[in-house]
This record gives structure tokens, C-alpha cells and sequence, in this order.
């Protein structure tokens, strides 16, 4: 079962045992009683939980934390280490471009434009084009040149910002977008 089967299969279980539960707690088992004597009097107590009663119930609170448990920490987890597996691919798609050597310098961090624009796509691709086009941008320029909503691009460029793809600085009342140094010619 893929991971997607997994939680629907427990969510089909958090909810069947929820109900099963309920059932048992609003309806339980009545209880009829004969006594003999001269007369037969049959009398029946409401509201008696009997030992069958007792084991369903129990079953389905055990079946109840287990798929609980899954759904909040396996599930989550299981989501959690996919979008990390997501993140941690493109640095090393980042890490793994061939690097150049400057003339002034023995050894230093500097990568082909080229090479990480065939790693990127989308928004994020739009982004490092008009910086490679233009070399630095007010952010709201930026946007407009994009064609890009504001929201959208402030995410991206966080995104990019934080994987150390561009360099956001205040300028003014406005924010200046440039491409990392390491990634200038």
C-alpha cells in the first residue's frame, strides 16, 4: 500500500471506531430478569453494560489510538520527510554544478547561470532570468516584469533567498533582488 492508501485506510478506521464507540456508549445491552414465584415477574434494567459490551468497546479504543497515532505522527512524518527529500534534491542540484575558478582567487563558490536554469522551473526559473537579464531589481519591478502577484513572488524569493540563490537588501522604502554573489559572472 502506498502511503496515500495507508491514511485513507486509517482514516476509514479513526472513524469507524469512533462510531462504534458511540454506539455501544448510547445503546447498551438492556438486561432482562425472570424471578419466579408464585407470580413470574420479568423486569428489565436499562442502561447495563455487559462484558461483551465491555470487549467491543476496549477493541475499538485500541483500534481508535492506533490509527490516532498513525495520522498524527506517522502520516505527518512520512509528509514531512517527502517535502525535506524535495528540498534537500534541489541543493544538491545546486551543490553539484560545475564550479570556475576567478583569476583573482585560488578556489571560489561561483556557478554557471546556465546550469542552474536547467534546474529550475516555474516562478523560481522567471526569477533568475530577469537577474541574469537585468542584474538587479527593485522587487516590485521585479513582479511587474514577471507578470508574477506580489504574494506569489514574495514566497518565491524567500524560497530562493533561503536555498542562498538571490540576496534581497533594503533600499529605501523598497527592496533590491540581485543574484548571489557566487552566482555572478
Amino acid at each position: 500500500m502506498d502511503i496515500h492508501g495507508k491514511t485513507a485506510f486509517m482514516a476509514a478506521l479513526f472513524i469507524a471506531s469512533i462510531f462504534m464507540i458511540g454506539i455501544k456508549m448510547i445503546t447498551p445491552t438492556p438486561i432482562n430478569i425472570f424471578m419466579e414465584g408464585s407470580d413470574v415477574i420479568a423486569s428489565q434494567i436499562p442502561g447495563f453494560y455487559t462484558r461483551a459490551d465491555m470487549f467491543i468497546t476496549a477493541f475499538f479504543a485500541c483500534l481508535l489510538g492506533i490509527s490516532t497515532m498513525y495520522l498524527l505522527f506517522f502520516d505527518s512524518k512520512a509528509a514531512l520527510s517527502k517535502n525535506l527529500e524535495h528540498i534537500l534534491t534541489d541543493n544538491v542540484h545546486l551543490a553539484k554544478l560545475p564550479q570556475v575558478e576567478s583569476p583573482d582567487e585560488s578556489v571560489t563558490a561561483k556557478y554557471n547561470t546556465e546550469d542552474i536554469l536547467k534546474v529550475m522551473k516555474g516562478n523560481d526559473r522567471k526569477v533568475i532570468e530577469l537577474l541574469v537579464e537585468f542584474g538587479e531589481l527593485n522587487q516590485a519591478e521585479l513582479a511587474s516584469r514577471a507578470d508574477i502577484p506580489k504574494s506569489t513572488l514574495s514566497r518565491t524569493l524567500l524560497d530562493l533567498e533561503r536555498r542562498g540563490v538571490i540576496i534581497r537588501y533594503e533600499n529605501g522604502m523598497s527592496k533590491m533582488v540581485k543574484l548571489a554573489d557566487a552566482l555572478q559572472k
